[in-house]
């Protein structure tokens, strides 16, 4: 039997941002195989990555596999100033940040 930890997830496939009067929430579908086409199965959860122009950084980290969406609360102020761009990793079990999807801008 393989062993689980051989195999690095695909990314997350898709990554939509919404925006609100203060918050961009996120939604995003999870991988269904690894790499090298297994089915993935371990899943630990994902990685929030945020750009206000000021360079990437993580941002939250969600511990839940089955949770496919995160909203970030932004000072309406600070929403409207900005532009934000985010991405999306996931881990398993074994791998604490795995692949990266793309990235999606969101322009206020």
């Amino acid at each position: 039997m393989a062993d689980v930890c051989d195999n690095t997830p695909n990314a997350p496939p898709t990554l939509d941002a919404t925006t609100g009067t203060s918050s961009v929430t996120l939604t995003w579908t999870a991988p269904a195989q690894n790499t090298d086409g297994s089915t993935f199965a371990d899943g630990a959860g994902y990685n929030v990555y945020r750009n206000d122009g000021t360079g990437w950084v993580l941002h939250y980290t969600v511990n839940d596999p089955a949770t496919l969406t995160y909203v970030d609360s932004i000072e309406s102020a600070d929403l409207a100033a900005n532009n934000y761009s985010y991405y999306i990793t996931v881990f398993d079990t074994c791998s604490p940040d795995a692949n990266e999807s793309g990235s999606s801008p969101v322009f206020t």
